[in-house]
């Protein structure tokens, strides 16, 4: 079993790619578990014992503003949410808002 696991879910493919192989390269002994969308993760998250960190795309196809957060998050509160996006000009207005969701 791996010292760490972690979750990536964004929906597209060679974003996923580039996060497993960074992370890959950052230790020795994990496991990064994909996730396509916001159902996928909470289904792949339902199977798996113990995850040290999430990395999550804010602009995901099922999910509507912070919806994919607040689901999550509600998933596993414990667990520390990394919130990537490729919506760098929505980003410095969606950080109280993300703040305030994982405050919660």
């Amino acid at each position: 079993m791996a010292s760490k696991t972690i979750l990536v879910a964004d929906d597209h493919p060679l974003i996923r790619d580039a996060f497993r192989l960074a992370i890959e390269a950052m230790y020795d002994d994990v496991q990064v578990i994909e996730a396509c969308s916001i159902r996928d993760a909470l289904d792949k998250m339902d199977d798996c014992m113990a995850l040290d960190l999430i990395l999550l795309d804010l602009r995901m196809p099922d999910a509507e503003g912070f919806s994919g957060l607040a689901l999550i998050h509600a998933e596993q509160p414990e667990v520390p949410i990394l919130v990537v996006s490729a919506a760098e000009a929505a980003l410095p207005r969606a950080v109280p808002n993300v703040m305030a969701q994982s405050a919660s």
